[in-house]
Formats: structure tokens, sequence, C-alpha cells
């Protein structure tokens, strides 16, 4: 009879971790609302750029202002529009990023926006 019990190759799972990224997380200047609990930031793996939204006291009647702006590299090759969660989960927000790097928060009377977003951004 064969053995056929698993092992664990442990060269190979130390090797591993020379492939594993921390990526470089920046949290960006607001324009416009408090980034809330430092909830807002992002970071890129590849070409994926991941963006986490934490905004509240988002100023009313300046909806549709940019919150800030990602740098060359972060931008996705076209505009990206979403739904996301508003400041209490029965309201909701519409985020827009634009391929100019602006991301952009429509709401109505909620005043926050809450979303994670993925997108891919090629040079």
């Amino acid at each position: 009879a064969t053995n056929t019990k698993e092992y664990i190759d442990t060269e190979k799972v130390a090797n591993t971790a020379s492939y594993l990224y921390t990526p470089t997380v920046t949290e960006p200047t607001l324009t416009n609302g408090t980034n809330h609990n430092h909830r807002t930031y992002y970071y890129k793996h590849g070409t994926r750029v991941c963006l986490s939204l934490g905004v509240s006291g988002l100023t009313t009647g300046l909806a549709g202002r940019i919150l800030f702006n990602l740098p060359s590299g972060y931008r996705p090759r076209l505009s990206l529009s979403m739904i996301c969660c508003g400041y209490s989960f029965d309201k909701l927000s519409a985020v827009q990023i634009l391929d100019n790097g602006n991301v952009v928060v429509q709401y109505t009377q909620d005043q926050g926006c809450f979303a994670y977003i993925e997108f891919d951004a090629y040079s």
C-alpha cells in the first residue's frame, strides 16, 4: 500500500514568504467631509486598486464635490460609478471615480458614504 499521508513542505512555505506583498496604504486629505475613523484610504497591489471610503460630515449643499484625487497610476482607465451605503444603512450615496482621478460623492440628506471598491488601473 502506498502512503498517501499529506505533509507540509516547510521549504516551500518558507519560500512563499518572499512573494508576500505589503502595500503602502495612503489616507488622502479630504476636501469635503471627515475621514470617519480612518476608514478612507487606498492602496495598490499589482494593477488592482483597493479603495475604502468612510466619509462622514459631508457638507449639505456640496453634493457632487470632489472628495480627493487619486494619483496617476491609481486611476481607472474609464470613469466608474456605483451606489454605496450612506451614513445609515437605509440611505444611499453614489460614488464616481473619474478617469482623471477625482473621487466624487453624490448624496441626499444623509451626509455620509461608506464603501469598499476595487478596480484595475493600467498605466
